[in-house]
C-alpha cells in the first residue's frame, strides 16, 4: 500500500505540473539573438522666439502681392518698419490701391496681434522701380504709412477698410505723380 501511495503522489505531481505548464501565459524566449531596442535621443526644446522674430512672423503671415524685403524691430524706440517691393504696377491707380492695401494689411496684422505692447509705432514702406527726369533708374519709396499705438487704439479694425484707414493714419504718403 505504501507503494501505491507513492505512485499516486508521483502521478498527482505529474498531472499538476502538466496543468500548471498549460495554464502559464509565459513562453520561453531565446534572448541570445535579440537586438537591443535603439535609444531615441531626446528632442531638444526649441528656444523661444525673440520679439523681432515674433513680429517678423506676424508680418510674414499678413501677406502681400509684393515682395516683403524686410521687417525691422527697434526695441529701444519700440518701432517696426516693413519694406515691400513691387517690380512694377499696372498703372497709377493700381499702384495707389496696392500701397493702401499693404499698409492696411500689415498695420492691422500688427495692431491686432498679441504683440502690441512691444511697439509704439509701425511703418510700412512700399518701394518700386523709379526713373528720374534724367533717365536714371533706381529703387525708392512710392508710398508709406505710419500708425502710432495711441491712434491704433481708437481703431475698430472690423469696420475699417484700406481707404478709410488711409485717411486717419498718423502719416500717409504716396508719390505725387501717382495722381496723374
Amino acid at each position: 500500500m505504501k507503494h501505491i501511495k507513492v505512485m499516486f503522489v508521483a502521478v498527482a505531481l505529474c498531472v499538476l505540473v502538466v496543468i500548471l505548464a498549460g495554464c502559464s501565459d509565459q513562453t520561453a524566449v531565446d534572448t541570445s539573438q535579440q537586438t537591443p531596442a535603439p535609444t531615441v535621443a531626446p528632442t531638444p526644446t526649441p528656444k523661444p522666439l525673440t520679439m523681432s522674430q515674433r513680429i517678423q512672423q506676424v508680418v510674414s503671415n499678413a501677406g502681400t502681392a509684393g515682395d516683403l524685403k524686410s521687417t525691422t524691430y527697434d526695441a529701444k524706440t519700440k518701432s517696426v518698419v516693413s519694406t515691400i517691393y513691387y517690380a512694377q504696377f499696372w498703372d497709377n491707380g493700381t499702384a495707389k490701391t496696392m500701397i493702401k492695401s499693404d499698409c492696411f494689411t500689415f498695420l492691422k496684422a500688427l495692431y491686432t496681434s498679441n504683440l502690441t505692447s512691444a511697439f509704439n509705432d509701425a511703418k510700412v514702406v512700399v518701394t518700386s522701380n523709379l526713373t528720374d527726369a534724367y533717365g536714371k533708374a533706381s529703387v525708392g519709396p512710392v508710398g508709406t504709412c505710419e500708425l502710432f499705438a495711441s491712434t491704433a487704439k481708437k481703431f475698430n479694425w472690423d469696420n475699417l477698410y484700406q481707404d478709410t484707414a488711409w485717411s486717419v493714419y498718423d502719416n500717409a504718403w504716396y508719390l505725387p505723380s501717382l495722381d496723374s
